[in-house]
């Protein structure tokens, strides 16, 4: 009963050698592709606060998400049209605070 369980030790064809290759070519691109996401992302937050360093104003949550979503535009030159809606009184509890 144990020959039936036992993984016979045979050549790959090429089909199942180049299948095999393909595969770890995609998983090498997929693992550069997260580090280029992952750098992107690094640089994205640095622009934001270079710009909030620059300018003194430190923004809102609500306004970092928008300003992600610039910046991200720009670096990867996606030529989006981007628009936001932020109500009159956005922010303004913070004046009064």
């Amino acid at each position: 009963m144990a020959g039936n369980n036992e993984i016979k030790d045979t050549p790959l064809t090429q089909e199942e050698t180049d299948h095999l290759d393909q595969l770890e070519e995609e998983i090498k691109q997929d693992a550069q592709v997260a580090n280029v996401k992952a750098d992107l992302e690094d640089i994205i937050g640095k622009v934001l606060k270079y710009c909030e360093v620059q300018s003194g104003i430190e923004l809102h949550p609500y306004q970092r998400d928008f300003g992600r979503a610039i910046i991200w535009s720009l670096i990867t030159n996606a030529g989006e049209e981007i628009t936001a809606l932020f109500s009159r009184q956005s922010g303004r509890l913070t004046y009064f605070s």
